[in-house]
């Protein structure tokens, strides 16, 4: 049997990105949030997650957010890009969603980044948390 999914709160995750409680239903304390700033001030914004994999190979993570227009940022793992260009839907005003994406991990501790690039990421983003689970 597969160990069940554990989440990992985007406030308690290494960031640059203000902590925020203004949209209702996060879990956690909060939720990092880079909405209502224009794209030039979120230029190397980031939040890097530290997470334990009990075994090496594929892993589903799971962003849950919430943006009112179409996002995108780089995700890397232990460094290496995954993608430049993580997509998260719109959603309506105060509503979260879920992004999800298969990432390749080793055994043991690995970081998870999540990052605002300049002239390849795109709109604002309010990051709840991850979840990890063995794919």
């Amino acid at each position: 049997m597969a160990p069940a999914p554990k989440t990992y709160e985007a406030e308690s995750a290494a960031s640059n990105v203000a902590n925020a409680t203004t949209i209702k239903g996060y879990t956690g304390t909060g939720y990092r949030n880079s909405s209502g700033l224009a794209s030039s001030l979120m230029a190397g914004q980031y939040v890097t997650w530290t997470v334990p994999a009990a075994t090496a190979g594929s892993y589903k993570v799971s962003f849950r957010y919430a943006a009112t227009t179409a996002a995108t940022r780089r995700l890397s793992a232990n460094s290496g890009v995954v993608t430049n260009a993580l997509s998260f839907s719109a959603k309506a005003a105060n509503t979260w969603g879920t992004t999800t994406i298969n990432v390749t991990l080793p055994a043991g501790t690995s970081t998870l980044k999540l990052d605002f690039l300049p002239n390849v990421s795109t709109g604002n983003l309010a990051l709840d948390s991850l979840t990890l689970q063995k794919a």
